[in-house]
């Protein structure tokens, strides 16, 4: 069988199962699929294939909260590709064969992937632009559509209302699919955050990437049955709303625009959020009482949050494993609470970035003990600058504000440094490393 299931959205974003036989999702370590999220019963659900007709059966093992499918609660149902499955706060997709374009990865007309179409530098050309490529959509929306869009976007959970909106726009573009794209905030590199897609239409089908080119700059792009549309907010293009398989005669426009305006600022608002979350922690984190004494790496490590003995990534279709490898005996001189949130932070972001493998190595010389995350990162690297800005974590979240960032990786820089270690990133051979330097325990001050 070659059926898997794979978390999209949670704290095990990326992680994933094989479906080979009966297969559990719960919270316990027993299951095959241990998820961390509270709201997870520990034998959550069930997945078993059905022989007589090739298709896999999930099942609702009795949870407090419930396992739905495509929004709708369910005790038991098959699945087909591209199902989305919710257990607690968790998210993932079914995919009935795994070598088939994924969500976060989409091929592009020509060959490449969506890295190749970057972000344009925010400036008043490129706002000008934006506002009058909306302003062209002059005519009247249908009013129906825009009230569902307008009660969508006010949806407390951030991709349920993107979601609602996507629904709406795809009837209002009178199309296969509406996808819509955002733009990574370091590299600029688009990708596929989130799809509505008729039930005759082609999932994956390529899409054009000189709509996409268009859009980046600005521009309501349209070409035959597809057309793109900038999402913007506060005078930036945070993405790309596209629609195909329909013709213009069809499309609402302005329902359309006034969409791609409304996740615009749902998403810009989200963003935010998770910046004033990581901003808030910073603060904790430099108020917090430090404690350095002599530990070992290897326990530090097993501190992380969602550390598991077999911890594996599916990113771009294929296996991407964690793979440490520590000087045996190694031994560090530093706060290990602190260090272990800063390593479980700095992992998180590295998964999301990271093809290939993800590997971290530990070493010592002298007195000095080194841990070095290492990655690829799809497209070109990224200067080592855009990352950890030399006027330090203040620097940092002023960045992030710019780019509408996470905070994510500051939030891991400080607590690192506040544990006693030096953090630093580099490129080398067309990789990230991020190098943590520790005292080494027993080491002179």
């Amino acid at each position: 069988m070659q059926a898997e299931l794979v978390v999209v959205k949670g704290n095990d974003r990326g992680a994933f199962v094989r479906l080979q036989g009966v297969t559990t999702i719960g919270r316990s370590s027993r299951a095959d699929l241990t998820l961390d999220d509270t709201k997870a019963s520990s034998i959550h659900a069930k997945l078993s294939p059905l022989p007589e007709n090739g298709l896999v059966l999930l099942e609702d093992q009795g949870s407090t909260n419930g396992t739905f499918v495509n929004d709708e609660r369910i005790e038991s149902v098959p699945l087909r590709n591209g199902d989305l499955v919710k257990i607690g706060r968790t998210l993932l997709v079914f995919r009935d064969q795994p070598a088939q374009v994924r969500l976060e990865d989409i091929e592009l007309i020509g060959g490449g992937s969506s890295d190749m179409i970057r972000r344009q530098k925010s400036s008043p050309d490129v706002a000008a632009s934006s506002s009058n490529a909306l302003r062209k959509a002059n005519k009247r929306a249908d009013p129906s559509l825009l009230e569902a869009m307008l009660l969508a976007a006010g949806e407390v959970e951030v991709e349920r209302g993107v979601k609602g909106i996507l629904g709406k726009a795809l009837e209002a573009a009178a199309a296969d699919r509406v996808l819509l794209f955002l733009q990574h905030p370091t590299s600029g590199g688009l990708g596929l955050a989130a799809a509505a897609v008729s039930p005759s239409a082609v999932r994956d089908a390529p899409v054009d990437p000189q709509l996409l080119r268009q859009a980046a700059g600005g521009e309501v792009a349209t070409l035959g049955a597809s057309l793109a549309i900038p999402v913007v907010a506060l005078g930036r293009v945070l993405g790309i709303l596209y629609a195909d398989g329909s013709e213009e005669s069809a499309r609402d426009l302005a329902a359309l625009v006034s969409g791609a305006q409304l996740i615009g600022l749902v998403t810009a608002l989200d963003r935010s959020q998770q910046l004033v979350l990581a901003t808030s922690e910073v603060v904790a984190l430099a108020q917090e009482n430090v404690a350095h004494q002599p530990v070992e790496l290897s326990s530090i490590l097993g501190r992380r949050s969602d550390s598991r003995a077999s911890d594996r990534l599916s990113v771009a279709g294929q296996e991407v494993p964690l793979e440490t490898a520590l000087l045996p005996g190694l031994s560090v001189h530093a706060d290990a609470n602190l260090l272990a949130r800063g390593l479980d932070r700095l992992i998180q972001y590295a998964r999301a970035e990271a093809i290939g493998s993800l590997r971290l190595v530990g070493d010592q010389r002298g007195d000095t003990v080194r841990l070095l995350l290492r990655y690829a990162v799809r497209g070109q690297a990224p200067d080592p600058e855009l990352l950890l800005d030399a006027g330090g974590p203040v620097a940092d979240l002023h960045r992030s504000r710019e780019r509408f960032d996470s905070g994510e990786l500051t939030v891991a820089r400080v607590a690192i440094l506040r544990a006693g270690g030096r953090f630093t990133v580099e490129v080398q051979d067309g990789e990230l490393v991020f190098l943590i330097e520790l005292r080494a325990a027993g080491a002179g001050t």
